[in-house]
């Protein structure tokens, strides 16, 4: 069952802080038991993703070596650190779309798909569907 509190939503402006916002809401829930790998971060843009996995990063590494995070003091039990460096390069930071590709990919052999399915180009995809709107035109 999935708790009302689980899903967050941060909607803003560029320059608000919203990566900030999302890098500790990370650390709130690494403290609060959850493993990195249990997490997923979904944006809308490839640069959000990389820049949020690399800010990560970066505030696993300070933790590490100072114990502080934007200069507070954490409080991150030593165990539940070294978990989340381990699978920091792992973690599920990706687009809307590129996580629903990844669901797909689990899910390939029960729907009846191949899991190595690969995405076309609009270009393709476009050239696809003028053939067959072709193709039922001259079976009518």
């Amino acid at each position: 069952m999935l708790e009302s509190n689980t899903v967050k939503v941060r909607i803003a402006s560029a320059g608000t802080g919203k990566t900030t916002s999302l890098i500790l809401r990370y650390l709130e829930l690494l403290a609060s038991g959850i493993p990195l790998r249990r997490i997923a971060g979904i944006t809308f843009t490839r640069v959000a993703a990389d820049e949020i996995k690399t800010r990560l990063k970066e505030m696993l590494e300070e933790l590490k070596h100072t114990g502080h995070y934007l200069t507070k003091p954490v409080e991150l039990p030593p165990k539940i650190l070294e978990e989340a460096l381990r699978e920091r390069d792992g973690v599920v930071l990706s687009t809307i779309h590129g996580f629903m590709i990844e669901a797909l990919r689990l899910c390939a052999p029960f729907l009846g798909l191949d899991p190595e399915f690969s995405l076309l180009g609009e270009w393709q995809a476009e050239a696809i569907f003028r053939e067959e709107i072709t193709s039922l035109k001259l079976s009518c």
